[in-house]
């Protein structure tokens, strides 16, 4: 049987970036308003990505993205690279901040976005105290007019 020789390929970061944007964004229009760059520069990208990897890693149609299987596969590695760099970057600049934050975020969102979104703002600035307070909209926007949601930077 021959053996057959795989080249190593190194990831493009940008790339990846990209594609966990599009991925949170759940299309290309708004991951580009995000990224700023236009929607055909995304498609562009996400393309570069899939033939580095190899694999189609989102099904697309005008409205979503939706990944593929290997798409699922291929997300949490891609946040976990785009972490680590992100915190290798912040250790070596020494920018880390510190103080607090305080955050109000309304249940349904906090439950699904934030933990995830914390974790990674409390790995990355560990000198930042996080105060989060989930509540009715109508009572995060009268804590934020009495000052109690400002942050201490």
């Amino acid at each position: 049987m021959p053996h057959r020789t795989q080249r190593n390929v190194n990831l493009d970061l940008d790339l990846i970036r990209t594609f966990v944007t599009v991925v949170e964004a759940q299309n290309f229009t708004r991951a580009g308003q995000r990224l700023g760059r236009s929607q055909s520069a995304v498609s562009l990208q996400m393309r570069r990505l899939e033939d580095q990897v190899g694999v189609t890693l989102l099904s697309r149609d005008p409205r979503h993205v939706v990944l593929t299987e290997e798409g699922e596969i291929f997300l949490p590695q891609a946040r976990r690279l785009l972490r680590v760099n992100d915190e290798i970057l912040a250790e070596v600049r020494g920018d880390d901040i510190e103080g607090e934050v305080r955050l109000g975020a309304p249940e349904d969102f906090a439950t699904v976005h934030l933990p995830d979104i914390l974790g990674q703002f409390a790995r990355l600035h560990p000198k930042v105290a996080l105060t989060v307070t989930c509540d009715l909209t109508l009572h995060l926007l009268e804590s934020f007019a009495r000052g109690s949601l400002m942050s201490r930077l």
